[in-house]
């Protein structure tokens, strides 16, 4: 059972493509994260085709801390507009690298320490490994590049379009790109997703963290939800693999989604034949005051 803390935040209303795209997020193996690169490309319902591309692969500790900044942004952010009124939104603005036709769209920034993020994503604050851990994955985000193409019409966008840090301060300043703001208001025909983040903090396992979000993006909320377990798999282990390998990950999956199925509100049945019924209950979410 999930113990909610009511001073940390509830829940984030994520972007879903972000919570749908295989091989985004992904657990890593130990030094992958030097020696891989990030190269994904994920079609939307729609017909649209978002790419994502970057120097380093994104682990689940990178899942997680953009779960926080968002939270973040929902809960104490402010909208950065075109014309921001002071000067620390003035030189995020500067550095957000829109194209053409985003400049005049909101952005969202989030302004908090090392502290908190820390706290938010449930590990111990304060020492220097967490915040070179939180920076590291901070510069990690910004340097994701984003290929929107929606008919034709393509767009490029930062994962987090500005960034400032400050280790001797304790102090960050992201800003976040406007699609993700956009989920973030709950602006009409932005898909979002709500993910609870007391469940998130509770779960312990890298491949129940990236399964967790796709599962919160994919599974109607109060119904019952029939999934294959290639198509699993497909989320926390992306690419091609041999019988052995898939074997092996078949038995870790089964160890995820015990993990899973730990969680109050959550209810997964082996169907047999590689087919899962799984089960998210609707939730009431409130980011406290």
């Amino acid at each position: 059972m999930v113990t909610a803390r009511k001073d940390l935040l509830a829940h984030a209303s994520h972007h879903t493509a972000l919570c749908l795209a295989p091989g985004l997020f992904r657990p890593l193996y130990n030094g992958e994260q030097k020696t891989g690169k990030l190269d994904v490309t994920y079609r939307t319902a729609r017909g649209g085709v978002i790419e994502f591309s970057g120097p380093e692969p994104l682990g689940a500790y990178d899942l997680r801390l953009l779960q926080v900044l968002v939270a973040l942004a929902g809960a104490e952010g402010a909208p950065l507009p075109m014309n921001p009124e002071t000067r620390t939104g003035t030189r995020l603005r500067e550095g957000l690298e829109l194209t053409e036709g985003e400049v005049y769209k909101t952005a969202w920034a989030v302004r908090c320490s090392y502290h908190r993020i820390s706290l938010e994503l449930g590990v111990r604050p304060g020492s220097s490994s967490t915040t070179k851990r939180i920076r590291e994955s901070l510069e990690r985000l910004w340097k994701v590049s984003i290929i929107v193409d929606q008919g034709g019409q393509r767009r490029g966008y930062r994962m987090l379009n500005s960034l400032e840090t400050s280790e001797k301060k304790g102090r960050l300043s992201v800003a976040l790109n406007p699609r993700i703001a956009a989920a973030i208001a709950g602006e009409k025909g932005q898909g979002r997703t709500f993910i609870n983040l007391d469940e998130a903090r509770a779960l312990k396992s890298p491949g129940a963290a990236v399964l967790h979000q796709f599962l919160c993006g994919w599974a109607k909320a109060g119904r019952f939800n029939r999934v294959g377990c290639d198509k699993l798999l497909s989320h926390i282990w992306p690419g091609p693999k041999n019988p052995a390998a898939k074997r092996q990950q078949k038995k870790r999956l089964g160890d995820v989604l015990v993990e899973i199925a730990a969680l109050e509100g959550w209810s997964i049945t082996d169907e047999g034949r590689g087919m899962y019924l799984i089960r998210r209950a609707r939730q009431k979410y409130n980011n406290p005051s």
